[in-house]
């Protein structure tokens, strides 16, 4: 009875240290090549945010400080903003909440109500 043993060398199997980093930078080159772009990349034309300007109206008013409607402290009475009514209405029976061109609110102006 005769037995054979045979030994298996492993070193070719498993690939050194340095083998396997020059693999590795190898791949790495591969994979990080540079890509070129497909359109010219222009900032100005990429952020471009347009200022939008509303136009200031001219609307035809009577309303100023002088002929608004006052209260007992003599201050004038504010119902509004420029693009609002406040609801509810701060003004009183025979006046208006109207645009005024010198105050940046709306104020309570006498109105007549023709009948």
């Amino acid at each position: 009875e005769s037995s054979t043993v045979s030994s298996v060398d492993t070193t070719e199997t498993e690939p050194s240290a340095e083998e396997s980093e020059e693999e590795t930078s190898e791949t790495r080159t591969e994979t990080l090549a540079p890509t070129t772009p497909t359109t010219s990349y222009n900032t100005a034309t990429f952020y471009h945010t347009p200022v939008l300007k509303a136009k200031k109206e001219k609307i035809l008013t009577f309303c100023t400080k002088e002929v608004a409607v006052r209260d007992v402290r003599n201050m004038v009475i504010a119902c509004g903003g420029e693009d609002d009514i406040w609801k509810p209405s701060r003004c009183p029976l025979g006046s208006d909440c109207l645009l005024s061109q010198d105050s940046t609110y709306r104020l309570c102006c006498p109105v007549f109500k023709g009948g």
